[in-house]
């Protein structure tokens, strides 16, 4: 994950005011906020945001300072308070939208009439294929409701590390659920795990929750393909565990003592594409031999 400082991201627009207003209204402090991009995890720190810049103003620059990528047309972002599903209207004020100084702001992509069901079933047909794809010995499922499938139980059969009182002790079969709730793919799958105790990762926490990262339509992957880089998550490979932005601050310590000495990640697989169910291992170039 990326951090980077932005200085007064938002231009606070000039307002005619009398001198008995200027010095009876004190100006409003700035707003110190976060911002979770989506696509790249990276967080955007914005020092001093005035409090009347509205969630509009903030997206337009961003793009324009090239921190978020311009999107195609009909497809816009929107600002939602992280942790919550309340999007913040992107006419009004930080302010008017009660948005906290300290407050993280996740920023998603939206485009109208894109939740549609017949969108949704599309989606969810796409990532039913991508999941009969990479069904196999180390990675099983079982459909939970819906056709297609709005919810998955994922078995691994694969090493991974769980906490005990007393000691990390390896354990080799895992199951994991994935909730495609009524807003996917405009909003992230549910994922959490079902065993306790949960893996001992940086981006797992106590409870079995799973950190996936920052999900944006158009640029987030399909369900076969988030399936098997959690199952990479289990292995502890680098790229896909992010022990600088842990809900795990113990594991994350652990995490990278142990990738100094070379002990992670545990097994490389090779994992089959969720596009062909082809795996790398099975993958052949085709030599022909020409005679001269």
């Amino acid at each position: 994950m990326t951090n980077t400082k932005i200085s007064n991201p938002i231009t606070n627009a000039e307002e005619s005011v009398s001198p008995t207003s200027l010095q009876s209204v004190p100006s409003p402090e700035p707003l110190r906020l976060t911002l979770l991009t989506p696509g790249d995890n990276a967080t955007l720190e914005l020092p001093e945001v005035p409090p009347q810049a509205t969630p509009a103003e903030i997206v337009e620059q961003l793009v324009a300072e090239g921190f978020l990528p311009a999107l195609p047309a009909g497809v816009g972002y929107v600002l939602a308070l992280r942790g919550t599903e309340v999007q913040l209207d992107d006419g009004e004020s930080l302010s008017a939208n009660q948005v906290p100084s300290g407050a993280t702001l996740q920023i998603f992509t939206t485009s109208p009439g894109a939740a549609s069901e017949a969108f949704r079933r599309e989606r969810l047909r796409g990532d039913a294929s991508e999941m009969q794809n990479i069904r196999g010995a180390l990675i099983d499922w079982t459909p939970l409701e819906g056709e297609p499938p709005t919810a998955y139980r994922v078995v691994y059969r694969l090493p991974s590390y769980v906490r005990t009182a007393t000691s990390l002790e390896r354990r080799e079969v895992h199951q994991v659920i994935f909730e495609l709730g009524a807003r996917y793919p405009e909003a992230p799958p549910k994922v959490k795990m079902l065993d306790r105790p949960a893996v001992f990762h940086p981006n797992i926490s106590a409870i079995g929750g799973i950190c996936i990262g920052y999900w944006s339509l158009g640029l987030e992957e399909g369900l076969g393909f988030l399936v098997i880089r959690v199952a990479k998550m289990l292995l502890y490979y680098d790229g896909v565990s992010n022990p600088r932005h842990a809900c795990n601050p113990q594991a994350a310590t652990w995490y990278l003592e142990n990738q100094r000495r070379g002990a992670l990640p545990l097994l490389r697989v090779a994992f089959p594409d969720p596009h062909t169910g082809i795996s790398a291992e099975r993958r052949r170039i085709a030599v022909v031999r020409r005679e001269a």
